[in-house]
């Protein structure tokens, strides 16, 4: 993921994929990664969005789920391409992979 604060694709173009303002900067960071795997720790995922992560998200997997309908931080990811491919609550990581589908065309 590019250094915070070095955004190559403007918050305004993320906005359009993403229905949620409060996780747009995970869509925008995710968007810029140059990887096709990207593995990061809940602080680091605090620390890219300026806020901390709700209670929910450090004690049930669930709320990591790639599902738009039952839970709208999903389309921080999912409007972006992504999938959250593993999260570990003990260890406090999640991985988030690049669709197939967009990594065969090259990204976004």
């Amino acid at each position: 993921i590019p250094p915070y604060g070095s955004p190559t694709v403007e918050l305004d173009d993320v906005a359009q994929l993403v229905r949620t303002k409060k996780y747009m900067p995970l869509a925008q960071a995710l968007l810029n990664s140059r990887t096709r795997r990207v593995s990061l720790s809940f602080a680091e995922i605090t620390e890219i969005l300026g806020e901390r992560l709700p209670p929910s998200a450090m004690k049930y997997r669930a709320w990591w789920a790639n599902d738009l309908g039952r839970h709208v931080q999903a389309a921080a990811w999912l409007g972006v391409g992504w999938t959250v491919a593993g999260v570990d609550l003990e260890t406090k990581q999640v991985v988030f992979a690049l669709r197939r589908d967009q990594a065969e065309r090259g990204g976004v």
